[in-house]
């Protein structure tokens, strides 16, 4: 929400420019859509539940199966872990103002 453009969000999520993302990370912005809001809480509590990790391999694996990335591209972002930038994370009350949504506190 508010965040236009994959320079804004490289910049938001991971605080780096698009041509420094890594296949990991790049693959998870494209899986943002089509719920960019609800997927925004994700970032708000730091961590990608495993239904969206899930998600974001599918993609991966669909890549190498149309030969658009390696085998060792795919291994290496397989076994990798996104880790968000804390420069631009925003409380539990400033993340439901910007998506209207309810904020649960991680565990």
């Amino acid at each position: 929400p508010g965040i236009f453009g994959v320079g804004e969000a490289a910049r938001h999520f991971f605080d780096k420019l698009p041509s420094d993302l890594t296949l990991l990370e790049s693959t998870y912005l494209a899986s943002l859509l089509p719920g960019p809001t609800t997927r925004y809480l994700h970032f708000c509590r730091g961590e990608i539940p495993a239904w969206h990790q899930d998600l974001v391999q599918t993609f991966l694996r669909r890549m190498l199966d149309l030969g658009r990335i390696s085998a060792v591209d795919f291994q290496n972002s397989s076994q990798a872990r996104i880790n968000f930038s804390n420069r631009y994370r925003e409380s539990a009350t400033t993340c439901r103002a910007r998506t209207g949504k309810v904020v649960l506190a991680k565990p």
